[in-house]
C-alpha cells in the first residue's frame, strides 16, 4: 500500500492527462484537461476539478503520481469512497491510462486518458448513419413482399387489392410504433433515440419470423405434416425475446445480465403459457389432422390418397363409431344412473 502513496513531485514533469466524466451508459458527458498533478476532485470549491454531484464529498479524490511515476487515485476519507468497475471499494489504486477502466466516486463515473491515446480514423462526411438509414426501408420492402406473397398463397377467391394494402400498411405501421417506443426509452436512459437502428432491428426480426413461419406452413401443407404448425408459437416467442434483447443491447447501460435474464424469464413464461393453451385445445378437439393454411395445389409434394383407400378408412371409422355407440355411457364416478 505504501508504494501507491502520492508524492509531492514537481508538477511540471507530469504529462497531460484527460479526465472523462461518463454517463451510466458509457457516453462521455465532459472532458477535462489536466496539466498539473496532483489534483483534488470533489464537490467543494476548493477542489481542482469541481463536479456537481450530491454523492461526492467536498474533497473526495486525489489523483497524482507515486515515487515510481505511476498514476494513482486515492480516496480522501469520503463516505461513498472509490469503487472499481466490479464495484469493489478501495482506498487507493494505480491507474492505467491505456486501459478502459472506469472508476466510480459516488454516482460519478470517471475514465482517464493519456494525451497519446489513439482515436479511430475520421469518417467521410455524410457517412454517419447512412447504412442504418437505408437498412430499415429495405427491410420494410422485404416485409411488404413477404406479406403480399403470403396473402397470395392463401388466396382462394378474387384478389382484393385493398386487403393487400391494408394488411401491409398496418404491419409496417405497427413496426414503426414498436420501434418508436423503444427509441423513446433509448432517449430517456441513454440520451439518444437511435430510431433508425431500432426500426431496422424490428423489421429484421419480423423478416426472420415471417420466413420461419412461412417455411413451417409450407412444409405442413406440402408434406402433409399438420403437426409442424403447432410450434409456430415457439417462433413468435423466441423472436420476440431476441428482439427485446437486441433493443436493450442498443440502449446499453448497467445490469445487462439482469435485464437479459428478465427477458429470458418472460420469454419462457410466454412459451409455457402458449404450450398449456395448445394442450388444452388438443384435449378438447384432438390433435390436428388437417392443415389450417391452404396453399396452391402445385406446392403439394405428399402423394394423394386414392378414392378406394379413403373409402376403406371411412368404413373402418364407421365400424369404430358404431361400436362406441352401442356402449353404455358411464359417468366419472362409475354410476350408471343419471
Amino acid at each position: 500500500m505504501g508504494e501507491a502513496m502520492i508524492s509531492e513531485r514537481d508538477p511540471q514533469t507530469d504529462r497531460v492527462i484527460w479526465i472523462e466524466r461518463l454517463s451510466p451508459h458509457g457516453e462521455v458527458l465532459s472532458r477535462h484537461r489536466i496539466e498539473r498533478l496532483p489534483i483534488v476532485i470533489g464537490r467543494g470549491y476548493e477542489s481542482d476539478l469541481l463536479i456537481d454531484d450530491p454523492t461526492l464529498a467536498a474533497r473526495h479524490l486525489r489523483i497524482g503520481r507515486n515515487d515510481s511515476g505511476e498514476l494513482v487515485a486515492e480516496d480522501l476519507g469520503s463516505r461513498n469512497g472509490l469503487c472499481l468497475a466490479n464495484r469493489q471499494r478501495v482506498e487507493r489504486c494505480v491507474i492505467e491510462l491505456g486501459a478502459d477502466a472506469v472508476y466510480s466516486i459516488g454516482d460519478t463515473r470517471l475514465r482517464l486518458r493519456g494525451s497519446t491515446h489513439a482515436v479511430p480514423e475520421e469518417r467521410p462526411i455524410g457517412s454517419s448513419g447512412l447504412a442504418s438509414a437505408w437498412i430499415a426501408p429495405l427491410l420494410g420492402l422485404l416485409i411488404a413482399a413477404q406479406i403480399m406473397l403470403s396473402l397470395w398463397l392463401q388466396q382462394t377467391g378474387e384478389p382484393a387489392i385493398s386487403k393487400y394494402l391494408t394488411v401491409t400498411v398496418m404491419a409496417l405501421i405497427m413496426g414503426v410504433v414498436w420501434a418508436l417506443v423503444w427509441s423513446l426509452v433509448n432517449r430517456l436512459f441513454a440520451g439518444a433515440m437511435q430510431f433508425s437502428r431500432h426500426l431496422a432491428l424490428t423489421y429484421a426480426a419480423a423478416v426472420v419470423s415471417s420466413l420461419i413461419t412461412l417455411t413451417l406452413e409450407t412444409a405442413a401443407y406440402s408434406l402433409s405434416w399438420p403437426s409442424v404448425t403447432r410450434y409456430r408459437y415457439l417462433v413468435f416467442w423466441l423472436t420476440a425475446g431476441l428482439l427485446c434483447a437486441g433493443h436493450l443491447r442498443l440502449i446499453g447501460g448497467d445490469y445487462r445480465r439482469f435485464k437479459l435474464a428478465v427477458v429470458a424469464a418472460l420469454t419462457l413464461l410466454g412459451v409455457g403459457a402458449s404450450a398449456l393453451s395448445q394442450r388444452d385445445a388438443r384435449e378438447r378437439t384432438g390433435p390436428a389432422v388437417v392443415v389450417d393454411e391452404l396453399l396452391p395445389p402445385a406446392m403439394r409434394l405428399a402423394p394423394a390418397q386414392t378414392l378406394d383407400a379413403f373409402i376403406a378408412d371411412a368404413e373402418k371409422l364407421r365400424a369404430e363409431l358404431d361400436a362406441a355407440r352401442q356402449e353404455t355411457p358411464h359417468d366419472e364416478d362409475g354410476d350408471d344412473d343419471f
